[in-house]
């Protein structure tokens, strides 16, 4: 199922929408070389303009982006955890009833 999924992302991006809009024409009027137009750019393009929008699913979106691109990642690793340990022998509560 991977490879189909790739092999679907990889083909051209032909889709006209419910008016008959070229939608290949919006990411072309965005400065996308006609090359790089693709099902996967056109799915970046949407999360993208979800991102951009004031639904419920923007900070999703711009967190996804954020995960794609290896922002998250790299903030992450440049964070410093501190893990504390405590080995140290527990005395027992004289006042402890069982």
């Amino acid at each position: 199922m991977k490879e189909q999924a790739e092999l679907l992302l990889a083909l051209p991006f032909n889709i006209i929408d419910k008016q008959g809009n070229e939608l290949k024409k919006i990411l072309e009027n965005l400065g996308i070389d006609e090359n790089n137009i693709d099902n996967q750019m056109a799915m970046i393009v949407a999360l993208w303009r979800t991102a951009l929008g004031n639904g419920r699913n923007q900070v999703t979106a711009v967190q996804e982006l954020r995960d794609i691109i290896g922002e998250k990642a790299e903030k992450e690793a440049t964070v410093q955890r501190v893990e504390i340990i405590n080995d140290l022998p527990q005395e027992e509560d004289e006042n402890a009833t069982s």
